[in-house]
């Protein structure tokens, strides 16, 4: 009994994910709930097709400078926990700590309880019986399992990663290239609506700005995996660039889709759940009622993949968190056959639950996206330290650095301080819920009886000899 328990404490998975896999977690990891709901929610308080396209641009800039600052430091560090470990290295355990947990509250467990319950709008867009405790509880059924199938094995994780993504991308882009066919929407929508300035100005786009970061997240969705990927130091700034750049295109390419469908006049004076549903809305407008229904469920079957990524990626960091003694040790067990973290996965999923019942969806969106931007800022900043260290090599290194880090810290602290000024309430309990953290890091190692025995600092890794279930 006792040597099992130090095989599982030693063991880290084998490096046997691709580009491919990255690629398709990026994307899978990005491309979700957002795109299908904050558009609608940006067009209709701004009345502005061009600050729609704005905000989802310069978010689109800020994905790919954190994409190429997560490659060079994933390339770095390439070891399971992605952001975790960078942040570790850089300002030590008590930041790491708050880190963390916030990431696992805001970036995992918050987002997968919101496109849970978007997919069960999606795929139930018309039944009266499946709204409120009724989709909640369908919502739940969802995460529960997907949780499941992310503990069946690493290689399974990644087979049911790889199909459900692919089949998600193919339904937008066939839903966008065939929503411009129909011409039942009107390029006069494009300039319709009110000047910037005359609805909210600026510290307005800053608070949607944090709805588009929202549907951006995940453009460091392959940095968690960097210790599971074979030849990490060419792999993973590939697949970090090429996943968010097709996503960047992608979006911009529903947006304009939703922009031809429908008019920021219109959509002002739609209820606020087809507002919350503008990809059904405009499928509706678009493609008639009885073909939006099956887009709608298509759709809904397609953000299965995004809580399958969330799943996927989200364990990792407490994993790597309970190996360095910042969690209870069982979290850092990996199951001796199937390598996969399962109870790190188990809590995951029951955090999401959790975040599922806690509030409206509108309150857990807006509590979840200023705490999101602001840890993705300090998953950026944490480059600087290393490199000012010079602790570490740097295998790959981003072009024009350091100026794609430090427009996106810029960006995103400008983003922070207007959106919280904007919407005070949510903005400020996203803050408070990450300080918090700090006072529990010194309950936790009053309390805690000793550290594990594994580090994310003393990973000496090497590339596992299983064979890669992708070419």
């Amino acid at each position: 009994m006792v040597q099992r328990r130090e095989k599982v404490l030693s063991q880290l998975p084998p490096r046997t994910y691709g580009f491919w896999t990255c690629v398709f977690v990026v994307a899978a990891s990005m491309v979700g709930s957002g795109i299908l709901m904050t558009p609608g929610r940006t067009l209709a308080e701004t009345q502005s097709p061009a600050a729609l396209f704005i905000v989802w641009t310069l978010g689109g800039f800020l994905a790919l400078c954190g994409a190429l600052t997560v490659a060079q430091l994933g390339a770095a560090l390439p070891h399971v926990g992605g952001d975790y470990v960078f942040v570790r290295r850089a300002f030590g355990d008590a930041t790491a700590f708050v880190f963390g947990w916030s990431c696992l509250l805001f970036t995992f467990s918050g987002p997968l309880a919101l496109i849970a319950v978007m997919a069960v709008d999606y795929i139930f867009p018309d039944n009266k019986a499946i709204q409120g405790t009724n989709a909640t509880l369908i919502a739940t059924g969802i995460i529960i399992l997907f949780t499941l199938l992310h503990s069946l094995g690493q290689n399974e994780s990644a087979w049911i990663q790889n199909m459900t993504t692919l089949v998600k991308l193919l339904i937008f882009l066939g839903f966008a290239a065939a929503g411009f066919l129909t011409q039942h929407g009107s390029y006069e929508h494009f300039a319709s609506g009110a000047p910037i300035a005359a609805v909210g100005g600026w510290s307005l786009v800053a608070k949607h700005l944090t709805y588009a970061m929202y549907a951006y997240s995940g453009w460091n969705g392959a940095g968690y995996l960097a210790g599971e990927v074979r030849d990490p130091e060419r792999t993973l700034p590939r697949s970090l660039i090429v996943g968010c750049v097709l996503v960047t295109a992608l979006y911009l390419l529903m947006n304009a889709v939703y922009v031809y469908a429908i008019s920021a006049s219109q959509l002002a004076q739609t209820d606020e759940l087809d507002v919350r549903r503008i990809g059904w809305l405009a499928g509706e407008i678009l493609f008639g009622k009885q073909v939006s229904h099956v887009l709608s469920i298509i759709f809904g079957i397609g953000l299965l993949a995004t809580i399958s990524a969330l799943l996927f990626t989200a364990p990792r960091i407490a994993f790597m968190m309970a190996r360095d003694g910042l969690m209870p040790e069982p979290i850092g067990w990996l199951h001796a056959s199937r390598n996969t973290p399962i109870p790190a996965t188990l809590l995951v999923g029951g955090l999401s639950v959790i975040m599922l019942w806690s509030g409206k969806f509108n309150e857990v969106l807006d509590f979840t996206s200023v705490g999101l931007t602001a840890l993705g800022g300090l998953t950026v900043a944490s480059i600087f330290p290393l490199w000012w260290k010079r602790e570490v090599e740097w295998p790959f290194r981003l072009p024009l650095f350091p100026l794609p880090p430090i427009l996106f810290l810029a960006i995103t602290i400008w983003t922070v301080v207007l959106a919280t000024a904007e919407a005070p309430i949510p903005g400020l309990g996203s803050m408070g819920a990450i300080i918090l953290a700090i006072p529990l890091y010194s309950i936790y190692r009053w309390t805690s009886r000793g550290r594990s025995s594994g580090s994310s600092d003393d990973q000496t890794h090497e590339p596992s000899p299983t064979q890669s279930m992708e070419e």
